[in-house]
């Protein structure tokens, strides 16, 4: 159980200076997602798991630390206990390999990459593509990060009221999609019309879009060829993006050979080596990391900018804090990676935010041999799923579970790494996690900065599981200058 003393003690900055949040009442809670009654049938479960898999997370998963289900044809325990976690991801990790699941749901469309991939053919595109995140390259890369929020912050600083009241509804949430692509294609390209991010965005969604049947077709041990609604209409918009960013791999290649192409991401992933073994990145494996970047580097963000913000349209008090927080952080320069550290309640609300919406809700392992937890044995094959949403809301792990309040993140070490993983966990926590931390942190220090938000008549709670944690229908808020 977590120290309860974090979650409560007195909020400071990491360096033990004043933060810009002392004094300022903290604590808001968001609606809450039903939850399956235990005891749901099989048939309430699967059809639940279709509409959307987060809410078939069966009310019992809140409380205890594993609930195995044996109603379906694949035998599947949700842990939410951290020393079995610990067990699983971290330490045998080995002995635990990604599902079927996982498979289906990455592998047709980002082929072997980082996310899909298995054994050494994941370990050697991994350390080919580890210099990409490393501190000294996102320090140079924070200017990227944070321009697009500069200029979405000017626009909607420079929208005029329309009627009575100040401000202007907009949908957060497309705004944050739009913004997330713009960085993404900075970060990548020299001249960002070189790929066609917001096809390859498009195509994505239609391709994310049936999901809940492919999770729902291993659940019940269907075969691959096994037909589902939105199946052809996928794997169409799988072979359009993949097209579409082989195309801009030849032609980047192509300039390489002549001497013309620019010194960018594109180019250095081309021509990086494996620094163990030499090998590079055939075309294929471009085409499988580009979309991995695209896929997970945009999406991922976009979904946790937009949950963070609409947290603090509800906390006016806390927002108004972190706008002056991330003014003094400007005094010294422009926003970027030297600010991080100017930033601790900026940062603290966005953890605070990966929390309680973390934007893959749901990981799971398959043992590759038979194992015993406890009184639990669970045969080769069987499923261990890890319902991060569950965990991280968890009421034996966390005080207030539900409660949004980023002291829990200021002045004090994050909590153990199978309590709180909005990256994952062990060796294939996710890559991008310290790029996406500095994206989303200075991202939102530009948009307090400059522009107040406020929840308005058409702002509608609805987060929808499809891979990542989503609005539904996207994400209204009123948004007005700061003066």
């Amino acid at each position: 159980m977590l120290d309860q003393q974090a979650n409560t003690s007195t909020v400071a900055a990491r360096d033990g200076a004043p933060s810009a949040t002392d004094g300022v009442a903290h604590g808001f809670t968001p609606p809450i997602l039903p939850k399956l009654p235990d005891g749901a049938p099989t048939w309430k479960r699967l059809a639940t798991t279709l509409a959307n898999p987060v809410a078939a997370f069966p009310e019992a998963l809140f409380k205890e630390p594993v609930l195995v289900n044996e109603g379906s044809r694949l035998k599947n325990a949700y842990v939410c206990d951290p020393e079995i976690l610990d067990e699983v991801l971290l330490k045998r990790a080995k002995d635990f390999a990604k599902t079927e699941i996982n498979a289906r749901v990455f592998r047709p469309a980002l082929g072997e990459g980082l996310l899909s991939a298995e054994g050494e053919d994941w370990r050697w595109k991994r350390r080919l593509a580890a210099p990409t995140f490393a501190p000294t390259t996102l320090a140079k890369l924070a200017p990227a990060f944070v321009a697009p929020f500069d200029a979405l912050a000017e626009r909607w600083a420079s929208m005029q009221p329309a009627g009575p009241e100040a401000g202007q509804t907009v949908d957060v949430s497309a705004a944050m999609i739009d913004a997330t692509l713009d960085v993404i294609e900075r970060v990548l390209f020299e001249d960002p019309s070189e790929m066609d991010q917001g096809l390859i965005a498009r195509e994505l969604e239609t391709y994310l879009q049936p999901m809940s049947w492919v999770v729902v077709s291993v659940l019940m041990r269907w075969p691959r060829w096994a037909p589902y609604p939105g199946k052809r209409r996928q794997f169409k918009a799988r072979d359009r993006m993949r097209a579409a960013v082989l195309d801009v791999v030849r032609r980047r290649r192509e300039r390489l050979a002549a001497g013309e192409a620019p010194a960018d991401l594109t180019s250095a992933l081309i021509e990086a080596r494996d620094p163990e073994s030499g090998r590079p990145l055939s075309d294929d494996d471009m085409v499988d990391l580009l979309l991995t970047l695209v896929a997970a580097g945009h999406e991922t963000t976009a979904h946790s900018m937009s949950w963070t913000l609409y947290c603090l349209a509800h906390q006016p008090e806390l927002q108004d804090a972190l706008a002056e927080e991330a003014r003094a952080a400007e005094e010294g320069g422009p926003l970027g990676a030297r600010s991080m550290n100017a930033l601790p309640g900026a940062e603290a609300a966005v953890k605070e935010t990966l929390r309680l919406y973390p934007v893959a809700p749901l990981m799971a392992r398959t043992c590759l041999k038979d194992e015993r937890f406890g009184d639990i044995d669970l045969p080769a094959g069987s499923m261990v799923s890890v319902p991060i949403y569950a965990l991280h809301r968890h009421e034996t792990l966390w005080e207030r579970p539900n409660d949004f309040d980023i002291t829990r993140f200021l002045g004090r070490k994050d909590p153990p790494r199978t309590v709180y993983m909005p990256f994952g966990a062990g060796p294939r926590v996710c890559i991008g996690a310290r790029m996406a931390m500095m994206e989303t942190t200075l991202g939102l220090a530009a948009l307090l900065r400059r522009v107040r938000l406020e929840p308005c008549a058409d702002t509608v709670f609805d987060p929808l599981h499809r891979v990542t944690l989503r609005p539904r229908d996207g994400l209204q808020l009123r948004v007005s200058p700061r003066h």
